[in-house]
């Protein structure tokens, strides 16, 4: 349940996160206003298209395995993201991130639900969606402590 929780935390991590590190980031790359934008609103627009690809993960490869498979896409759009050096790697990027992000609001939920006891099911589904709203309060707290550090 930990484990699968963390997907939720990154999830909202990334999402508190970006805020702060938009101007740093449209500075570095120049961006315009619609450029950034762009940077952010990606990730969302891929979210959309990561739900549908984790309702069929889920449906070939069972929730464990699509699980496993999420994480790496997460991994794999953080490193672009890290390794970017210019707009169209960093929009590459921010994308990958968001089909993680969709990928992991369908599996996770719905592991959670079926390997949870009855009596907690609740309780536990619930735990993701509020380790969500936890990553996004850190995230906006690490924006806090590192505004003048990027």
């Amino acid at each position: 349940v930990i484990l699968s929780a963390l997907g939720g935390f990154l999830f909202g991590y990334d999402l508190g996160l970006i805020s702060g590190a938009l101007p740093h980031v449209s500075a570095h790359f120049s961006l315009g206003r619609n450029t950034g934008e762009t940077v952010v609103s990606i990730t969302k627009y891929a979210g959309v298209l990561g739900t549908v690809l984790g309702g069929a993960m889920m449906l070939k490869f069972g929730r464990k395995k699509s699980m496993s498979y999420h994480s790496l896409v997460f991994v794999m759009g953080f490193a672009l993201c890290a390794l970017c050096n210019n707009y169209l790697a960093l929009l590459l990027g921010r994308f990958t991130v968001g089909i993680g992000y969709g990928i992991s609001a369908v599996v996770i939920p719905q592991y959670l639900g079926e390997m949870a006891p009855v009596k907690v099911r609740g309780r536990i589904v619930v735990t993701y969606e509020v380790v969500i709203c936890v990553g996004t309060v850190c995230g906006a707290i690490m924006d806090h402590l590192l505004r003048d550090n990027w």
